[in-house]
């Protein structure tokens, strides 16, 4: 696992960056760039990665009770090994799109209890599903589509996780991806976007 706070876990860094020119893209074509770039990592590298998730995020989430994490889609890296095993043990929480906001619920069997957004997303079966309070939440382990060495982050560009996260702790989340979305140029940020407490690359 590489990551970008050493208070967490002191072994150096070991980082394939994403040489790019961020400071000239737009936030459009920036994400266009970033789509294809995860879309090119080798299905061996994927594996490899959602192997090493699962170890390393067992062990940093050891002792949480409610992990809010999500809904691997498309090319993002696999979390699903890790939410199968949270939610055999009643810690796993999904986020559901609600209007303009993510409501968190609890998930105890992820293939009877989630449907297929619009987005192509497994979302929480409300019938099938506990919604649950944001002050339950432990950790937040929050999909991307980059991230940079100051902790921030791009996502699909609809603002949800930029929104959700200003409503809970600020160090009890952490941007999960690839080695090859971490990347060697600062991300343009505006306001609306939310720093987050760490990264953590497999």
């Amino acid at each position: 696992m590489s990551q970008e706070n050493p208070s967490c876990d002191p072994k150096p860094l070991v980082m394939n960056m994403m040489e790019t020119t961020t400071r000239t893209e737009t936030k459009s074509e920036l994400r266009q760039n970033l789509r294809r770039l995860r879309a090119s990592i080798p299905a061996h590298r994927k594996e490899e990665a959602s192997t090493a998730a699962l170890k390393s995020l067992l062990a940093l989430l050891q002792g949480k009770r409610n992990i809010l994490s999500f809904a691997s889609f498309g090319d993002e890296i696999d979390l699903w090994p890790l939410n199968k095993i949270l939610a055999q043990e009643g810690r796993l929480l999904l986020p559901k799109m609600e209007g303009d906001h993510l409501q968190p619920y609890r998930v105890r069997d992820v293939q009877a209890g989630l449907d297929t957004h619009v987005f192509g997303i497994q979302e929480p079966r409300p019938e099938c599903c506990e919604a649950v309070p944001l002050d339950v939440i432990d950790f937040v382990l929050v999909p991307g589509l980059g991230f940079d060495k100051q902790h921030h982050r791009i996502g699909y560009g609809k603002g949800f996780y930029d929104l959700f996260l200003r409503k809970l702790p600020p160090h009890i989340n952490a941007g999960i991806g690839f080695h090859e979305q971490l990347l060697s140029s600062a991300l343009p940020v505006t306001n609306n976007d939310h720093t987050l407490a760490a990264v953590y690359t497999f």
